[in-house]
């Protein structure tokens, strides 16, 4: 049975769910007066390996303190009292001499020893030590269940939050009719204000919603028999690195694969799945090739916005990309299996190959490409069997350097016959003909012949060859043996394609077709609008205050270590009977304190009666 039963749809959440905004496990420590760390010596002297420096501690202080990855450590001795900071990139087992060594970045060669009494003292009391009551992990848990708390309460948010799919109603009412924005012809509302971005919106118009915010594509799963574990679709944001999206078998499950059993609505649930990075789904990030953005990793889920099943019907996924206008329409998708999937509602650009460079190929030289992105993109060509050749390239006006192979076909496949067609089939064959096919400025096309009724009846391609170009006008293909004769046919060489990202309308701006007031989240409509129908209008955004309110990094704060207080393992770090409030006390004003602070923030309905 499956984990989830709602279509494949983003739930709506905080775009980064793992960040943490409101407040910090610094802050928490701050607020709780905790002491500072306790030295640990060093079980001997630091090291050198390669980039990174090697700090020896014993195996207990090791797992007494819980080092990991990131943490912020000062390593100091008598020769060098100021010490230095270093953020650890791992840790490795120094053999049988019962040490760890802690390791981190090290470009100036400094040396800590023994001999000089070299310590290393972390920087949090909090650590993700098993020995040591509540851990750093745990508290920064706490500090997103808080900060969801915060948003929920609210109905506000101090960070960026996704909502995906939010229907509304289309009516022309206007409440700046009288006052103010007389230029529109209708008006709506969405649930949250403060909007930083519409992502996507699609506007009713009797047969299917059409866009006007985002680039997006419809990928329709198609044969799904067909499918293999190495089918592959490729996203590329118009930058030199692409997303990956591989099949497997449900008996093979991955967290950074789509499942291709059982039809084509689970199909296409796993897809959107898998590009929205769901945890439902129990589906893992995918990298843009080895992009980052701001020290992280810049994933899939990041730059595109998948739903399954939706309106578009079963089977579809429909694509979008979450930058904003042309930047959208800049993005493209291909696939290495035809079988598997129908793309549409993006545009496919088809040019001509008029030369080439390089064996096997490296550049070639296009017909009119200015419909493909300029800069990075992917590109195809449509091979025997329901194949395609996918490759990474650069394009550059209407010529096209080839920036990695990725199905390792593409560049030998350039300049291959796309279709041999039957001009005139002749008369008098007994028995198939030989094929041979000559001339132009390419090589190794083969094809074979079928005969009906004394005529020729069919052509296959065995060979497609390469290095044909579109401009040859004497490609050959004679026919010898079978009986017959009169038998005329035309070649033509395959296509270079792209299939790229597409938006209905453009025009975001006041008097043309749709602007919207972020502030309160209204949308107004002017050239193009939906039909006045109930749900005529589904929009995708984030929204979120753009700076954090101190106000609520303080109310996040307090609830964090009321959370911390009430914590069984309190007792490890605050031994009762020391202070002059008792913990219940502290709990119980934290308590009202934090719940006073947030009325402002708090929306107050009154619902007026009539009395009688």
């Amino acid at each position: 049975m499956p984990r989830t039963f709602n279509p494949g749809h983003r739930p709506s959440q905080p775009l980064f769910p793992d960040a943490l905004v409101y407040t910090t496990v610094a802050k928490v420590v701050q607020y709780l007066q905790l002491p500072d760390t306790e030295p640990v010596a060093l079980g001997g002297d630091t090291s050198i390996s390669g980039s990174n420096i090697r700090i020896p501690i014993t195996g207990a202080d090791y797992r007494r303190w819980g080092f990991v990855t990131g943490d912020v450590i000062k390593v100091y001795d008598d020769v060098n009292a100021k010490g230095i900071d270093y953020t650890i990139n791992g840790s490795q087992s120094a053999g049988s001499s019962g040490l760890v060594w802690l390791l981190a970045p090290e470009s100036q060669n400094n040396a800590f020893t023994k001999a000089n009494n070299a310590f290393v003292q972390p920087s949090s009391i909090l650590t993700d030590s098993n020995e040591r009551g509540i851990t750093k992990s745990g508290v920064e848990n706490l500090i997103k269940k808080r900060q969801d708390y915060i948003d929920t309460i609210t109905r506000m948010a101090w960070r960026p939050r996704i909502v995906v799919d939010e229907y509304k109603n289309f009516t022309t009412f206007k409440p700046y009719r009288r006052r103010y924005y007389t230029d529109y012809v209708g008006a709506v509302y969405l649930n949250n204000r403060n909007i930083r971005q519409i992502l996507k919106m699609g506007v009713w118009q009797g047969d299917y919603y059409r866009e006007l915010a985002a680039g997006r594509v419809e990928l329709l799963v198609d044969k799904t028999h067909k499918m293999a574990d190495t089918d592959k679709i490729y996203l590329c944001p118009n930058v030199g690195h692409i997303g990956t999206l591989q099949a497997t078998q449900s008996t093979s499950v991955s967290t950074t694969k789509w499942i291709r059993d059982f039809g084509k609505k689970s199909v296409a649930d796993e897809i959107a799945g898998l590009i929205n990075e769901d945890v439902d789904t129990s589906k893992a990030a995918i990298q843009i090739g080895s992009l980052t953005q701001n020290g992280a990793n810049l994933n899939v889920s990041n730059e595109y916005l998948a739903t399954g099943n939706s309106d578009e019907g079963d089977g579809v996924v429909v694509i979008s990309s979450m930058r904003e206008g042309e930047d959208g329409t800049n993005s493209t998708i291909a696939v290495n299996q035809k079988n598997s999937f129908i793309f549409s509602r993006g545009n496919e650009i088809a040019v001509d190959l008029l030369t080439e460079t390089g064996t096997p190929t490296t550049s070639f030289t296009t017909s009119d490409a200015s419909g493909m992105v300029q800069g990075s993109g992917l590109f195809y060509i449509e091979g025997l069997n329901g194949v395609v050749h996918v490759a990474l390239g650069s394009r550059d006006d209407d010529t096209i350097t080839i920036t990695t192979d990725l199905t390792s076909s593409f560049a030998a496949n350039v300049g291959g016959l796309s279709a041999i067609t039957i001009d005139s089939g002749g008369i008098g064959y007994t028995s198939a003909p030989t094929v041979s096919i000559s001339g132009g400025s390419g090589v190794n096309a083969t094809a074979t012949a079928a005969v009906t009724n004394g005529a020729v009846s069919s052509l296959t391609i065995n060979n497609a060859g390469s290095a044909y170009l579109s401009t040859d006008t004497n490609i050959a293909v004679s026919f010898s043996g079978g009986g017959g004769t009169g038998v005329s046919v035309t070649a033509s060489v395959g296509k270079i394609k792209q299939y790229r990202f597409k938006t209905d309308i453009t025009d975001e701006q006041r008097q043309k077709d749709w602007w919207a007031i972020e502030d309160n989240g209204a949308i107004l409509f002017n050239n193009q609008y939906p039909f006045f129908e109930n749900h005529s209008l589904k929009v995708s955004y984030i929204y979120g205050e753009r700076y954090l309110d101190k106000v609520i990094e303080d109310v996040c704060t307090k609830l964090v270590v009321r959370d911390v207080l009430m914590s069984d393992d309190y007792t490890t770090l605050f031994p009762e009977g020391t202070q002059n409030i008792s913990l219940d006390a502290k709990i119980q004003k934290l308590d009202e304190e934090s719940k006073r602070l947030l009325i402002p923030y708090q929306e107050t309905i009154i619902v007026a009666g009539v009395g009688g």
